[in-house]
């Protein structure tokens, strides 16, 4: 066999392994219904803020599933807040918000507003890290209703603090 032939079959089995961990962090939150929490806080967020999501990502490590706020106004759109779950192999869920600044070269309002209610990925650049203030439970399949419980708990006060904390004008 070729040193060639070898790296792929090696390259092979290495994608096949993150696949089935990304396929194993999505069964997780949907086992915890974070989609449907999330779904749900969406209809607490004021009216002076548009809301998009909810989307799981897979990341190096895990997945995450957000919501994000950003300002219903034109010239409002430096920042965004995500509010969401990030899973990280093997167990660890964490629950928070973060801000993240635009970063493309230039503001196109008609596009910029068609694409955020389905994806922030081409304004904002995200590291898929969770916030440095998130709350962290790990997960036990044997106690997932009470984990469940908690995720929701937490997304709450998550979505409650930010919204006691954004800016009003």
């Amino acid at each position: 066999m070729t040193e060639d032939r070898y790296q792929e079959i090696m390259r092979r089995i290495q994608a096949r392994q993150t696949e089935t961990q990304q396929q194993q962090a999505h069964h997780i939150l949907d086992l915890l219904n974070v989609a449907g929490e999330l779904s749900t806080l969406k209809r607490s967020i004021p009216s002076t803020y548009h809301v998009g999501g909810v989307a799981t990502h897979a990341t190096p490590d895990g997945s995450t599933s957000l919501i994000w706020l950003y300002r219903a106004a034109f010239q409002r759109y430096q920042t965004i807040w995500l509010v969401g779950v990030w899973f990280k192999q093997p167990t660890a869920l964490y629950i928070g918000s973060k801000t993240l600044t635009y970063t493309s070269p230039i503001f196109n309002p008609e596009s910029y507003h068609r694409i955020m209610p389905k994806d922030y990925h081409p304004y904002y650049r995200d590291d898929h890290q969770p916030p440095a203030t998130a709350h962290e439970i790990h997960f036990v399949a044997q106690d997932r209703l009470a984990v469940r419980h908690q995720v929701e708990t937490a997304l709450r006060a998550s979505v409650h603090d930010l919204l006691q904390n954004l800016p009003t004008a």
